[in-house]
């Protein structure tokens, strides 16, 4: 972690929200009903086998999403002025089209696979994290969140 992660990660814990991190690993266990020959799952076997966990639609069985504390800020999109974070406006465009509610996410540090995040009692989509380089090295990561 460089200097300016570390003082981001020093100003979240100290000024910014507490969150939750819902990290869902991406699945790498394929489902009995995987039918090799056609490279797709075979969905007669799930109605053999009603009892079995269902599959998703690359043939995969669901794994357990972890949740990871953190610290970031979580910032209203419409509030926000582009004088306020000049520097990020390239990568603020990264995120995608915005939709009203929307909040952006300034992260230090982001769990890989982060789906969703726990933050004032709710539950928020994470869209498009983009991380923002400084010399070799993420700074911060930025992301737009969605209230579920």
């Amino acid at each position: 972690m460089n200097k300016v992660a570390r003082n981001v990660l020093k100003q979240a814990k100290k000024r910014g929200q507490a969150v939750k991190y819902i990290v869902v690993p991406v699945p790498t266990t394929r489902c009995p009903c995987w039918s090799q020959a056609f490279q797709q799952p075979d969905s007669s076997w799930h109605e053999k086998n009603p009892t079995e966990p269902m599959c998703d639609e690359r043939g995969y069985l669901p794994t357990e999403s972890v949740s990871v504390d953190g610290h970031a800020f979580v910032l209203p999109y419409e509030a926000m002025s582009r004088k306020e974070l000049q520097m990020y406006n390239h990568y603020i465009e990264k995120l995608g089209p915005v939709q009203y509610n929307d909040h952006l996410l300034l992260s230090p540090d982001l769990p890989e696979n982060t789906k969703f995040l726990d933050w004032g009692g709710r539950t928020w989509h994470v869209y498009n994290p983009v991380a923002v380089p400084v010399g070799n090295d993420i700074g911060v990561w930025l992301a737009l969140v969605r209230s579920e």
